[in-house]
């Protein structure tokens, strides 16, 4: 069989479209470099491409939000990694006040002067995970208006058209959002 290469697609699927990447390598040169790995996912990152140019506004800002949601996922994974590597003393463990320190902040006492500060301040993954999963049990659209405009970057506009919201009621969710974050930020540090 095909040796196991770590891929983006299902196993079935990959394994069908190695299959066929094969069989078209095995009809050029021998001195071709290109792997049927290799154009296995070159294929699927051009079929990706064709696709996404092919999208609407709408399908697009909803394609952007279930990118958000993956990548929140893939970087809370990872966080969950470090926190582990952490745990067994190969990183330098850091202060949940750290988490709102500006990079190169002297002092765990600042504190968030503003609700917009939250998102300039926060990049402990770990701490918006949880954050973000304690809004949803109370107000489950401010945390996706959180997600798509931290993780997807998309505007207030795009935000609303990928909730089917107007834009007003993005504003006030992402305002309250920022402002109930700061606040447990601050409990969380004691403060």
């Amino acid at each position: 069989m095909f040796p196991t290469t770590p891929s983006p697609l299902p196993p079935d699927l990959f394994a069908m479209t190695r299959r066929i990447a094969a069989a078209l390598l095995r009809d050029e040169r021998t001195w071709h470099t290109l792997q049927a790995t290799e154009l296995v996912h070159e294929a699927w990152l051009r079929l990706a491409a064709t696709l996404a140019s092919q999208l609407s506004e709408l399908d697009q800002t909803r394609t952007r939000s279930l990118f958000a949601k993956v990548m929140r996922q893939v970087l809370v994974d990872h966080a969950r990694a470090r926190a582990a590597q952490k745990r067994s003393g190969v990183v330098q463990d850091v202060p949940i006040h750290a988490a709102t320190m500006p990079h190169g902040g002297s002092s765990g006492m600042a504190m968030v002067q503003s609700p917009d500060e939250i998102f300039e301040r926060l990049d402990d993954t770990l701490l918006v995970d949880s954050l973000l999963r304690e809004l949803s049990e109370n107000d489950p659209r401010a945390s996706h208006v959180v997600e798509l405009r931290y993780f997807a970057g998309l505007t207030i506009q795009q935000t609303a058209l990928a909730l089917s919201v107007s834009d007003f009621v993005v504003e006030k969710d992402w305002r309250m959002a920022k402002a109930w974050m700061a606040l447990r930020v601050q409990q969380h540090r004691g403060g």
